[in-house]
């Protein structure tokens, strides 16, 4: 279930954060860099991918695909 739930997520992810700002590493502030690390956190319930956490949680700080793919 999570698992579907995340992949939802994924698809709709781009809509409702679709302005970044951050496009390379060296703008990343290291409070959006922990705001990041405790969307990962997520990741400890049983079928939630990281990746997937880390994407969401950087993408809601910003960051363009790529970067927070690459996070």
């Amino acid at each position: 279930m999570t698992m579907l739930l995340g992949g939802v997520v994924l698809l709709f992810i781009d809509k409702v954060f679709n302005h970044p700002v951050v496009s390379t590493d060296d703008k990343i502030s290291y409070k959006s860099a922990f705001i990041t690390g405790l969307w990962q956190t997520i990741a400890m319930i049983p079928g939630v991918s990281r990746s997937a956490a880390t994407i969401i949680g950087g993408m809601q700080q910003r960051f363009t695909r790529n970067l927070a793919a690459e996070f």
